[in-house]
């Protein structure tokens, strides 16, 4: 069993805008980080209530926008796993999807927080969202290789 932890937001009127309309203006600005470890967090603390209350956890995806990843993600990685050490929650709960522009966009960069990845949270599964795009191929390979 598994589940995805998703952004969406709904206004005063109840109506639900989908993130197709507010993360790229959040994207261009720089604030989509703050958002992608807000949905993070809140994944988090779910999570621990839910050990708390003695129920079995299981995994949950959660998104990261293509701005997590400029400079090679280098902070990256350690956040992901300061915070879930924070919450007492184990990694391997936890799947990091990355969006198709970061694939396609930051090739290079994403080998790099890859490589990040990989030394500093072992035990924190990664996967890239897959997509109807033959350009993910390459990526969807270097993937399976660690």
């Amino acid at each position: 069993m598994g589940a995805e932890a998703l952004a969406r937001w709904r206004t005063k009127t109840g109506e639900m805008i989908m993130p197709g309309r507010f993360v790229p203006p959040l994207e261009n600005i720089g604030y989509v980080v703050d958002l992608d470890f807000y949905i993070y967090e809140q994944l988090l603390r779910a999570m621990k209530r839910w050990k708390k209350a003695g129920k079995e956890l299981f995994t949950i995806s959660t998104n990261f926008s293509r701005r997590n990843f400029e400079s090679g993600g280098k902070n990256f990685a350690g956040r992901l796993k300061r915070m879930a050490d924070h919450y007492g929650i184990d990694p391997k709960y936890i799947e990091v999807e990355v969006t198709e522009s970061v694939v396609v966009e930051n090739v290079d960069e994403l080998k790099g927080c890859f490589q990040n990845l990989k030394n500093s949270v072992s035990a924190l599964r990664s996967m890239i969202l897959e997509q109807d795009t033959p350009r993910l191929a390459c990526c969807l390979r270097y993937r399976r290789m660690w």
